[in-house]
């Protein structure tokens, strides 16, 4: 009796497994189209361009999961008939909201845009290989160990655990902004067990020179500049393209009409981050909180004098604060890589090569309209910036510095950075950049 009941619970599962068929391939639905792979019980792919799809098969025609929608996660319910299928879908933590129905086009597996972090890369514990199906993240150390974790579109963080020696931590990863193939982290100390040692994966992809000459507007002269302080001021630079890219001014003298075409416009200035290179734990890191404040400022020149340029909007100079009572608190994620930036100092510009370990996003933005007499080769961009260290003591604060640039020694679009001293061989970084608009 028992070898006949094996023998039909056999014969059932082979008849589900035969009659399923794979999900995988481009559907058209009611919400724009899907693109899914099909592996073992797992259905995953792309909802548009809006979103990931993760979901299982959970019989051999329905398939339950998760969407995202931005930062945003729902849930649906499909189920299949031939090439088209009908389903519900909801809002986490909601009833249905309605309903999903699509129909297949194609069977061929697509080219999923949802696998950001999947590829090798380096890690401190050596190279990783990384695969991501939905929202699920697993990894493989080629020295041995592995990691397992899911996406919390919420957050952008990847949270989850891995195994490592004979030992688990957990870990969270989220990508740098501004920085392609770079994702940042912590994972837990395995004596406290609290998430205080660094943890990123990077790229090891090497950039060629054009590359890097594409992605940084640097001159071959830049190039092959060491690592130590160099000035970099030059007179022939003008306006660039927002890409970033360096043009040079040409040399034949411009009537007052064709300055005037060439400079006027709106420009817009973004205060972009600061960056940290305090740390005083070694491998382990410190949170620095900060307060202070940030102002943008435009002079120019016209025949009746020196004039400030009012920012659009009547926005005022001051474009962001902290207090003392209420500071920033910025994660000094030590990371062993060099960044090369340019350092606005005064009025000059100077090319250096920096290690940061901290970074606060800040994008606050000043527009200011330039036209007529302003419009001349005196007109110059400011950026003053006052920061202390909080709970420390006053011995703490930065030196206020000013970055000056005037508006034909600029690259509109690239992020320099005002140099702000401190009073222990630390520093801090105030990024900007500025771009126009005819």
């Amino acid at each position: 009796m028992k070898q006949l009941f094996f023998s039909l619970s056999i014969c059932l599962l082979w008849t589900i497994t035969a009659s399923a068929q794979s999900w995988a391939g481009d559907w058209q639905t009611n919400f724009g189209k899907l693109r899914l792979h099909h592996k073992s019980n797992k259905v995953y792919g792309d909802y548009d361009d809006k979103g990931i799809i993760d979901g299982l098969q959970v019989y051999h025609n329905q398939v339950n999961g998760t969407f995202t929608n931005g930062k945003k996660e729902g849930w649906f319910k499909f189920t299949r008939s031939g090439k088209k299928f009908t389903g519900s879908w909801g809002w986490k933590d909601k009833p249905k909201s309605g309903d999903w129905t699509g129909t297949q086009t194609s069977t061929q597996k697509p080219l999923l845009k949802s696998t950001t972090i999947q590829g090798k890369w380096e890690s401190p514990f050596g190279d990783i290989s990384i695969r991501q199906e939905g929202l699920t993240v697993n990894g493989s150390f080629q020295k041995g160990g592995t990691m397992s974790g899911r996406l919390d579109v919420t957050t952008g963080k990847v949270n989850g655990s891995m195994y490592r020696q004979g030992k688990n931590a957990q870990f969270w990863l989220m990508p740098k902004a501004r920085t392609e193939g770079l994702w940042i982290g912590k994972c837990t100390n395995p004596n406290t067990g609290k998430l205080t040692y660094a943890f990123y994966i990077k790229s090891p992809k090497q950039l060629s020179e054009a590359e890097f000459k594409s992605m940084t507007g640097a001159s071959n002269t830049q190039l092959q500049q060491s690592s130590t302080t160099t000035s970099m001021r030059s007179s022939a630079l003008s306006t660039s393209s927002p890409s970033g890219t360096v043009t040079y001014r040409t040399t034949k003298k411009e009537t007052r009409e064709e300055r005037i075409k060439r400079i006027s416009g709106v420009y817009r200035v973004t205060v972009t981050r600061i960056l940290t290179s305090y740390n005083e734990g070694g491998d382990l890191f410190d949170d620095i909180d900060l307060y202070g404040s940030m102002m943008v400022r435009v002079f120019g020149q016209v025949p009746s004098g020196n004039v400030q340029l009012r920012a659009m909007y009547g926005k005022p100079p001051r474009i962001w604060e902290a207090s003392g009572d209420n500071p920033i608190s910025i994660d000094e994620s030590r990371i062993d890589d060099t960044e090369s930036v340019t350092i606005s100092y005064e009025s000059m510009q100077i090319q250096e090569t920096i290690k940061w370990y901290g970074e606060y996003e800040i994008d606050k933005i000043r527009e200011f309209r330039v036209e007529e007499e302003m419009a001349n080769d005196k007109l110059q961009f400011v950026l003053t910036a006052q920061l202390n260290r909080s709970k420390i003591g006053p011995d703490k604060k930065y030196r206020s510095i000013n970055g000056k640039i005037s508006v034909d020694d600029m690259t509109l679009g690239k992020e320099y950075f005002i140099k702000i001293y401190g009073t222990n061989n630390d520093y801090c970084y105030v990024g900007f950049e500025i771009t126009k608009n005819q």
